[in-house]
């Protein structure tokens, strides 16, 4: 079931804005309640998000989880394995100039709950 209060995009990654679903009794009635806008043009879904029933479509709606930059900090060799670190803006130049002669790889990955 889509939640129109999470943020969303197609399956092939354009953003979908204006989301919104049909009130009921009126949603019931349809197939297709749930109303949105990708690139400026107006579609429609299913409450599952699925653009058509019993198939993958680039326009499905997938939810747009939130990612933060995380640093993992190895030695030169890959032997040792230094930590793992959130990236923000004022923190990435610090653990690049504190870690300079390691090897920093960043990563994105799921906002920690």
């Amino acid at each position: 079931m889509i939640d129109i209060t999470k943020k969303y995009k197609t399956r092939d990654g354009k953003e979908v804005t204006d989301l919104f679903r049909l009130p009921e009794p009126l949603a019931s009635s349809t197939t297709y309640p749930i109303f949105g806008l990708v690139a400026g043009d107006l579609f429609t879904w299913r409450d599952d998000g699925y653009a058509y029933a019993d198939m993958n479509d680039d326009l499905d709606l997938i939810e747009e989880k939130e990612t933060t930059k995380l640093a993992l900090v190895f030695s030169k060799d890959n032997k040792q394995d230094y930590g793992l670190w959130r990236i923000l803006p004022l923190e990435k130049g610090l653990i690049y100039e504190t870690y300079k002669s390691f090897k920093v790889v960043e990563i994105e990955a799921p906002e920690f709950e």
